[in-house]
């Protein structure tokens, strides 16, 4: 929930207007997200941002501020990966309560709700989802599945232990484009350089972007190698990989990704069709009425993270291979 243009041609005026959103149902979703961090400094919900009515910026950190400060009392020492979901916090009977969900999670939620499937059992009713989540200071990647159960047709999703945080992100590479413009005494702003980092440009073959995607891609086939999933993944069923984030978009990256998740699938030894069945998701058209790829993937963060189904979003620590024939599922059990 960023601002967008300043109300006035000033660049020294402090407030902005938040951008105007024609669908509500976007800014509903986007608010579940934004409004606990400042609620649990108990701001009233008339004192928070909306479309349209200018808002301080340095008002907004504030609150946002507040509200951290408030739940640093708040013991998550217990917290794991495996539980997450399903622990709600609060600082007292009078504030909101909260969950927390991997980010990788929140970013593939939107795309796992949004895939058909056929309600059968076995690998049939299976989706694989790969996403990278390409933000503006660390880049996120996680492994997911979906699936149904046979019995109510209900959606059921699974996801595996997300890998670590990587600070190459989108941040890092902005910072080095404008240098690179500054070295050719060209100078640009930090809003113009953003623009350019998504744009389609000769600039992206520049020696410092590649390294960049690459850094990105290393990490990215790390993590596939070492997927616990020795069921699914190696069986020739579609993985689908998704890029998130602001950043997801640098001309290249989607491609370079998607020979690095190929070869470290190779790298496992997987059979040749399980390797060519990887797909990158181009263009995902949600119900949510947006316009560009570009909106989809900065908000899709936002877009889990206010899904009401995260409780459902199960945690497995790992897929042995089946003692015998083809692995099936019965129900929401795996067998």
């Amino acid at each position: 929930c960023s601002p967008a243009e300043p109300a006035s041609a000033s660049p020294a005026d402090e407030e902005f207007t938040m951008r105007a959103v024609p669908q509500p149902t976007i800014f509903q979703q986007m608010g579940k997200t934004c409004l606990p961090a400042c609620l649990t400094s108990g701001v009233h919900r008339q004192a928070l941002p909306e479309p349209g009515k200018p808002f301080s910026i340095a008002t907004l950190k504030a609150m946002v501020d507040k509200g951290r400060s408030a739940t640093k009392n708040v013991s998550a020492r217990a917290l794991t990966i495996q539980d997450m979901n399903t622990t709600s916090f609060r600082n007292s009977e009078r504030t909101p309560e909260w969950k927390f969900i991997v980010e990788s999670g929140a970013a593939g939620l939107p795309y796992l709700r949004a895939m058909r499937l056929p309600n059968d059992r076995g690998i049939s009713g299976l989706a694989k989802l790969l996403v990278v989540d390409v933000g503006a200071g660390s880049t996120d990647v996680g492994y997911m599945l979906k699936t149904s159960n046979v019995n109510t047709a209900d959606p059921v999703f699974y996801y595996f232990h997300p890998a670590p945080t990587f600070a190459e992100a989108g941040n890092a590479l902005t910072h080095k484009l404008m240098k690179h413009h500054h070295a050719k005494n060209e100078p640009i702003t930090l809003a113009e350089a953003e623009a350019q980092k998504v744009s389609q440009r000769a600039w992206h073959k520049l020696p410092f972007v590649d390294l960049w995607i690459r850094h990105i891609c290393d990490h990215v086939a790390q993590y596939v190698r070492g997927v616990p999933d020795k069921r699914w993944l190696p069986l020739p069923k579609e993985l689908h990989v998704v890029v998130t984030g602001g950043s997801g978009l640098v001309p290249g990256l989607k491609e370079q990704l998607e020979q690095a998740v190929v070869k470290a699938l190779e790298d496992r030894h997987f059979g040749r069709q399980t390797c060519e069945a990887v797909q990158m998701v181009d263009k995902y058209r949600p119900r949510f009425n947006l316009s560009t790829e570009a909106d989809v993937a900065r908000m899709a963060v936002c877009f889990g993270a206010a899904d009401p189904y995260k409780p459902g979003f199960r945690y497995i620590s790992r897929m042995d291979p089946p003692s015998y024939g083809r692995p099936t599922m019965r129900g929401p059990v795996w067998i």
